[in-house]
């Protein structure tokens, strides 16, 4: 277990969307406690076109 970021790669598919314009890619802590102490996300905005 580590307190920092670990690399990681990964691949989104998804279908067209219904619309365009700004989204968030949400990435959230795995935190198999449930302990809302040890609850963490990430927002990283993207732009859908």
């Amino acid at each position: 277990m580590t307190k920092g970021f670990v690399a990681f790669e990964g691949k989104i598919t998804f279908e067209k969307p219904v619309s365009i314009g700004k989204a968030v890619l949400l990435l959230k802590k795995d935190n198999p406690t449930g302990m809302p102490e040890h609850d963490d996300t990430i927002e990283i905005p993207v732009i859908i076109h």
